[in-house]
This record gives C-alpha cells, sequence and structure tokens, in this order.
C-alpha cells in the first residue's frame, strides 16, 4: 500500500476511534475546564465579570454564564469548536514518524487547540453579550472558520513538515511536478 494511501486509512480510523472516547468521556471535563477559564477572563475582557451558571445539562456541549454586569445569562455552544481536536490527534498519530515525536506533537496540538477554544469560546460570548453585534462579527466569523475548521491541517502540516527530514513530500513519498 502507499504510504499516503495508509497515512489516510489510518488517520480515518484513528478518528473513529478517537471520536467516541471524546465525545462521551472528555468533553464534558474539558468544556467545564474551558469555560472556568473563559469566566476567569471576565475581568479583564469586555464581557465583565462572569461565572459559569449551572442551568445547562451536564454533557449538551454548551456552556452557561453568568454574565453580572449585563445581568443575564448567555449559553455557548461548543461542541461543534472543540471537536477539531479528533481530527488534529488523529493526523498527528498518523503520522509515519517515531512514537516520541508523535507524542510530543499531539501534547503540542493539544495545547494549541485548547488555547484557541478558549480565544473562540471568549469571543463567541462577547459577541453573544453585545446588542450591537456589528463589531465583532468579523472575529466570530475568523474564529468559526480559521481557527476552529483549519487548524487541524494547518497545525499538522507545519508539525509533519518540521519534524520529518524530507518534509511533506519526503513523508509521504510523494512526487510533485514542477514545472518551472
Amino acid at each position: 500500500m502507499a504510504p499516503r494511501n495508509k497515512f489516510i486509512l489510518t488517520g480515518i480510523l484513528l478518528a473513529l476511534v478517537i471520536f467516541p472516547v471524546w465525545r462521551f468521556l472528555l468533553q464534558e471535563p474539558y468544556l467545564t475546564f474551558v469555560g472556568w477559564i473563559v469566566a476567569a477572563f471576565g475581568n479583564i475582557l469586555p464581557y465583565g465579570k462572569a461565572g459559569l451558571s449551572g442551568m445547562v445539562e451536564a454533557g449538551s456541549g454548551e456552556i452557561a454564564f453568568d454574565l453580572f454586569d449585563f445581568r443575564r445569562t448567555v449559553v455557548v455552544d461548543v461542541s461543534s469548536i472543540v471537536t477539531n481536536i479528533v481530527p488534529m490527534l488523529a493526523l498527528v498519530l498518523a503520522t509515519p514518524v517515531e512514537w516520541k515525536k508523535r507524542v510530543i506533537g499531539a501534547l503540542l496540538a493539544l495545547g494549541i487547540a485548547f488555547l484557541s477554544h478558549i480565544f473562540a469560546t471568549a469571543t463567541i460570548l462577547w459577541w453573544q453579550a453585545q446588542a450591537d453585534t456589528g463589531v465583532i462579527e468579523g472575529l466570530k466569523i475568523f474564529t468559526d472558520g480559521i481557527l476552529i475548521a483549519a487548524l487541524p491541517l494547518l497545525y499538522w502540516f507545519v508539525w509533519a513538515d518540521s519534524t520529518s527530514k524530507g518534509g511533506i513530500n519526503g513523508l509521504l513519498k510523494m512526487k510533485i511536478n514542477r514545472k518551472g
């Protein structure tokens, strides 16, 4: 089997294994931790002092924040945001390099994803708290479109290219015709 086909199949199989573990075991505590941090940043971010609300059912993929300055509760649906961890880990773990590099790459990926999830959740919370949402709409679109959707592929490309001696081309033994 060609290296790139083996990589693709391995990545798909890993994603199929990682997804239920993530969704049904790890997502809820992870979201609680993200929510706690976003609420703690409320003292310095525009949505003001915030606290985690208990009004959302556990495992729903939503985080509820009590915004004290606005005197209301805002619910942020973050389940679609944090699922980018699955393809990110599948890409890294399927990459044919030494296991030590894969583990380090996966830990680094988790750290980057965690920071992006805090940023995305805070951005969406800020957006939902505003009466005039035009100010932050562009940032929310950037957050949803780039940080969440493209982050796994962008991270993997940079990580894999720097991890392998031959870069991406050598890693998957791809031949690229360049006319020049």
